[in-house]
């Protein structure tokens, strides 16, 4: 998402000074909200970028969590084996 938001500024910066009809007032205006949208659209791909990352440690710290609860679940089926005789 961040990469097409990002894509979205080039599409937008060509498109200063296409109609010269009504000449500086809509450079200004174009200017204007571009410059305002590319300051929130930065802090949006900040934000996203960084909720990736976040996603990644929380998947990691699931993982580790999972295998270390899988082996102590091992060894306790292992130690109630031993009590009742099982196998």
């Amino acid at each position: 998402m961040s990469s097409t938001l990002d894509g979205v500024e080039g599409d937008a910066e060509g498109s200063d000074g296409i109609d010269e009809v009504h000449g500086h007032k809509i450079a200004q205006a174009v200017e204007e909200f571009f410059s305002e949208w590319k300051a929130s659209r930065r802090t949006l791909i900040k934000n996203i970028e960084g909720m990736g990352t976040v996603s990644g440690e929380i998947a990691k710290a699931v993982e580790s969590f999972d295998t270390e609860t899988a082996s102590a679940l091992n060894q306790f089926d292992a130690e109630l084996r031993k009590v009742s005789g099982g196998a």
